[in-house]
């Protein structure tokens, strides 16, 4: 009751004096706890509960709609999506475009962590230069794989290179284990 009525004030405080259509809250977390400082809760165990955060901008025919949602782990309206976080561009009624992730600041990087937030813990890093390292916080090029294979389970796809004149090969390997190339149509 008490964290309710603490919300509830904090509520009506930025009702009054915040600016027009904003809701803002401020918390001073020096010591590190308290970081939390909105939280929607739906403590419902049903086969469809789920708490979502929905966002939309415009109106009528230009409205957009998009939506951070968490699902438990008995919601079973789309299974795929118990137990996870879903961050979803667009409905089914409303226009979305797609998902950016944006970092501000040239020099940001997109990491992808699994477990903690250890260097162990990392499992896929997009640099600031562009280049994609899985299994590696460091990757030395537009794509490096660390500790492990890469494997394509489609015979009739393998690597495609452009040749200097501009041709597009696709190298594949035989059930001998020798490879061979292929004249294709270069993808665009």
């Amino acid at each position: 009751m008490k964290t309710t009525l603490t919300l509830f004030l904090i509520f009506i405080f930025t009702m009054t004096n915040a600016q027009t259509n904003k809701l803002y809250v401020e918390e001073n977390a020096e010591n590190g706890t308290n970081r939390v400082v909105g939280v929607l809760d739906n403590f419902a165990t049903g086969s469809e509960a789920n708490t979502i955060l929905q966002l939309k901008s415009g109106s009528g025919s230009d409205l957009v709609v998009g939506s951070i949602a968490v699902q438990n782990n008995l919601y079973s309206a789309i299974p795929d999506l118990n137990g996870y976080l879903n961050i979803t561009s667009g409905s089914t009624l409303n226009e979305g475009r797609g998902i950016n992730f944006r970092s501000a600041k040239s020099y940001g990087n997109f990491r992808f962590y699994i477990g903690g937030y250890n260097n162990n813990d990392l499992r896929m890093i997009l640099t600031s230069d562009g280049y994609l390292g899985v299994g590696t916080e460091s990757p030395a090029s537009k794509l490096q794989v660390s500790d492990g294979d890469i494997y394509i389970d489609d015979i009739n796809k393998g690597v495609i290179m452009k040749s200097p004149n501009g041709s597009c090969w696709r190298l594949t390997i035989n059930n001998d284990g020798t490879t061979s190339t292929t004249l294709i149509s270069c993808p665009f």
